[in-house]
Order: C-alpha cells, then sequence, then structure tokens
C-alpha cells in the first residue's frame, strides 16, 4: 500500500471523535509501528522483549501526538515503541494479540484502505492504543 494512504488512514484515525476523546498525555509519546510480515521473518523479532525489530525489515513508525502523525524508519534507537501493529499481505484475515501486551498482530490480512479503516476504528484497536 502506498505510504501516503496509510498516513492518510491514521490521520483520519486522529481526527476521529474517539481520539479527540482520549488526550493523551502531554508528557508521553504514543508510537504506533507497522511492519509488512511479508518481510519479517520469525528470527528478525525479539520476542523476549517484543518492542524491537530488526532493521532489515520493510517498517514504517507512526509517532502519534494530538492530532499530529510524523512518518519516520524505526531504527535499533528507536526500540522504545510502545505498540506494534503488524500485517501481510495474505488473503484471510485473522487478528490477535500477543502474550506481550505491546503487541498487536494482524496475521494472514490483506491490507487495503477500507480494511486497514476498519482495523483503526475497531474496538480492539482502540482498547489497545488507549487501554483505560
Amino acid at each position: 500500500m502506498e505510504t501516503a494512504i496509510l498516513k492518510e488512514l491514521i490521520t483520519d484515525f486522529l481526527r476521529s471523535r474517539y481520539y479527540k476523546n482520549h488526550e493523551l498525555s502531554p508528557n508521553k509519546n504514543n508510537r504506533v509501528l507497522l511492519v509488512n510480515t511479508d518481510d519479517l521473518e520469525e528470527n528478525n523479532f525479539n520476542k523476549t522483549d517484543g518492542k524491537y525489530v530488526s532493521a532489515d525489515c520493510v517498517k514504517i513508525e507512526y509517532l502519534i501526538r494530538k492530532n499530529d502523525i510524523i512518518l519516520a524508519p524505526l531504527t535499533p534507537s528507536s526500540n522504545n515503541i510502545e505498540k506494534v501493529f503488524f500485517f501481510n499481505q495474505e488473503p484471510e484475515c485473522k487478528m490477535t494479540i500477543s502474550n506481550n501486551k505491546n503487541i498487536i498482530r494482524v496475521d494472514e490480512t490483506r491490507i487495503n484502505p477500507g480494511y486497514l479503516a476498519n482495523v483503526l476504528n475497531s474496538s480492539l484497536f482502540k482498547q489497545y492504543l488507549y487501554p483505560y
């Protein structure tokens, strides 16, 4: 999917009523990492800490604060990300949250604008971003 489309969908989510009703702490940035699992092998993911994905994977990091979104590559120094969102291009859909509460995985999912918009607006994703 085009990066611009992903950014537009996330921006729409940030402008949504739900997001505006859940203010983020001014002293804390919420980061969401989207990783294309088509390019992610199991041994590239550090499951013990759950917050680091190796630099050879295709990845997009969204730094979310208020109504702003910043697009940046993930680097080893970015291993303090709080949320990880996995997706790939397979035709079937299956969403799970791993044992590590910092990770949400969308496996065997065909990513398209409509599906991603539904994921971003799903109660599961919202509870994941805002667990309170």
